[in-house]
């Protein structure tokens, strides 16, 4: 069963970004990278070229998703439609951040979520890290981790 990461960044690139950190962890899970640049100023598209595990960048021109159409949501179309074609069929997606990491779960167990027969999405609590990396924030919106959400998806 094939799984590709899907990732949308734009100007990751900073020494006090995770860019790197993130690839390689989806690379542990994932078969295939694919990352849709939407506008970088840095070379945070170069990175993502450059990477053993990314299979393609699609680089959109412009200020980025905030500046061209109001919404990040043009981006992610674009973004789910690369990774499925590259997931096929039968194939799964995961979603991801450029400071994203699957942590608890071993590329084993997440090899098993994909041969799931009846299920088409799974969920994982997210950590917003503030401060440094044993912390994590829970006030105003920086509470995903009280909810778990859907990052894995079948590619149907």
């Amino acid at each position: 069963m094939k799984c590709v990461g899907a990732l949308l960044v734009r100007n990751e690139a900073g020494p006090d970004r995770y860019l790197l950190r993130a690839l390689d962890n989806a690379a542990a899970f994932c078969d295939a990278i694919v990352v849709v640049d939407d506008g970088s100023t840095d070379n945070t598209a170069t990175i993502c070229e450059t990477h053993p595990s990314v299979a393609e960048v699609a680089r959109r021109q412009g200020n980025g998703f905030w500046n061209i159409e109001g919404s990040e949501a043009p981006a992610r179309e674009i973004l789910w439609d690369l990774a499925a074609k590259h997931a096929g069929s039968d194939g799964w997606v995961y979603l991801f951040d450029a400071d994203h990491e699957l942590l608890g779960i071993t590329p084993r167990e997440f090899r098993a979520l994909l041969r799931a027969t009846t299920a088409n999405a799974f969920c994982f609590v997210l950590w917003d890290c503030w401060d440094g990396e044993d912390r994590h924030r829970v006030d105003g919106p920086w509470k995903a981790w009280a909810n778990p959400r859907p990052w894995l998806f079948r590619a149907v």
